[in-house]
């Protein structure tokens, strides 16, 4: 006889539990995750970055069991992309979940999200916004995320789409939200089948919330691919530092 036990909330491992074997028979998610913690001495671990003429050097930390640094260089506009494979879709709910933090806020852009490619010109990343709209971007078709960039009209945390080159109109986050200096922050992006896209935001893995939502904002067939991805971009000459220390994503298999 089936049965089932669904989780509203958490599902919390305690006691003796936390430190012995605590499942019998294979657990096996229904959905397709990869799970990056930067662990041990591999670089990119598949991913990509922008180095060298952007201004942005990449390195794998020791910091919190491993991290990824993208390190500006100290000229106004230096920037880094840091981007894996285009393999997920929203034809699949693909969602992503990023756990990052920034050296400072003052004259900064940095970006989370899915894109489809990767900006890839200098001075520039994916999910920029300029005063009150979205950059035009270049090569970056396809994108949902949520952007701090203090070019915008006020210094909060954004949220956004661009659907096959066309960008969307950016919204501000619910709760005027903003990073702190040199303390992590985690940005999760929920897409449907529908090209809808939810986005969550907080400080803690255990305790997001949802900021915000558009409604048919992404491509969403099975051939409109999608790769997780943080921008960085250092509007001064800071050379500031952000630190990638996870990305999780998933999609139905």
């Amino acid at each position: 006889m089936g049965q089932q036990v669904k989780v509203s909330r958490s599902l919390d491992i305690v006691g003796s539990a936390k430190f012995n074997g605590n499942v019998s028979g294979p657990f096996i998610p229904k959905l397709k995750i990869a799970d990056f913690g930067f662990a041990g001495t591999s670089t990119l671990y598949g991913w990509s970055s922008t180095t060298g003429a952007n201004g942005c050097t990449l390195a794998a930390a020791a910091a919190d069991g491993g991290a990824i640094t993208l390190s500006m260089g100290g000229t106004d506009e230096d920037c880094g992309e840091f981007y894996h494979t285009a393999q997920w879709s929203a034809a699949s709910n693909c969602g992503m979940l990023a756990k990052v933090k920034v050296s400072g806020i003052g004259d900064v852009a940095v970006t989370v999200g899915f894109v489809d490619a990767y900006e890839n010109t200098n001075d520039h990343i994916a999910g920029e916004i300029d005063a009150a709209a979205l950059r035009n971007m270049s090569n970056t078709a396809d994108w949902a995320g949520m952007t701090f960039d203090t070019d915008q009209t006020t210094d909060v945390w954004y949220y956004g789409a661009s659907n096959n080159g066309t960008e969307g109109t950016p919204a501000a986050a619910v709760g005027s939200l903003a990073p702190v200096a040199d303390t992590y922050f985690y940005v999760a992006v929920q897409t449907d089948t529908l090209g809808n896209v939810t986005f969550y935001y907080g400080t803690k893995i255990d305790n997001l919330v949802a900021v915000g939502g558009l409604a048919s904002a992404i491509a969403y067939a099975s051939t409109n691919l999608l790769a997780p991805y943080v921008g960085f971009l250092d509007h001064t000459n800071g050379s500031k530092v952000c630190t990638i220390s996870r990305v999780v994503v998933w999609q139905d298999n």
